[in-house]
């Protein structure tokens, strides 16, 4: 269970760092940007988290 969820969890960290990396490219500057950009990168942290606590839990 523990490294299918590892696996999953950086899968999804890498996804929402190629999200921020797209979406400020594409997206014009602005509020939506920035709106975007502090959701992939709460997405990002949270991610991180969860590995930290995993690991922290083996």
């Amino acid at each position: 269970m523990n490294a299918a969820l590892k696996a999953s969890l950086w899968t999804v960290l890498l996804l929402f760092l190629g999200a921020n990396v797209v979406l400020s490219q594409l997206v014009d500057d602005g509020p939506l940007q920035l709106v975007l950009s502090a959701l992939t990168g709460l997405c990002t942290l949270g991610t991180i988290v969860g590995l930290v606590v995993l690991r922290r839990a083996e």
